[in-house]
């Protein structure tokens, strides 16, 4: 492992307790990551261990994003959702979360464009639609909102 992803982690591993206290320490790990661990090697064994690291980042991302929903920060958690979905744009967790936020802000021309460019990422990647929760969240807040 080299140094820097060792330490990635390490930071990651020693972070107290998500509060109101140590948010900005949360949010200043969250925001070094550049998604590039073992990004030279070209082994299996770093494929694996890219994959592990960014999901250890991903669940920090989204427990935070979570986090600053709750406090009502939500231009705080549409950055932090903005960053997994550049990193993963089919992954629907990360989709669903930026429709609701948008939803709750009041902005509806959002909600719209998300669902949409979710259902193009997960044509492109994976040949598929989004999946029932998606679906039924959209097709219900559409029908409130129409």
């Amino acid at each position: 492992m080299t140094r820097k992803n060792g330490r990635a982690e390490s930071r990651l591993n020693r972070l107290p307790l998500l509060s109101s206290s140590t948010i900005a320490e949360h949010r200043q790990t969250s925001d070094q990551y550049e998604g590039k661990y073992y990004g030279e090697d070209d082994y299996i064994w770093a494929e694996l261990e890219r994959q592990r690291l960014h999901a250890l980042w991903r669940n920090h991302a989204m427990q935070l994003a979570q986090y600053y929903i709750e406090l009502g920060q939500n231009t705080e958690a549409l950055t932090l959702y903005y960053r997994v979905q550049q990193f993963e744009p089919s992954l629907e967790e990360v989709g669903l979360a930026l429709m609701k936020t948008y939803d709750r802000l009041g902005n509806k021309d959002p909600v719209v464009a998300q669902y949409n460019q979710l259902v193009i990422a997960l044509e492109q990647e994976a040949g598929m639609r989004p999946g029932l929760e998606v679906e039924l969240w959209y097709q219900q807040w559409k029908n409130s909102n129409s």
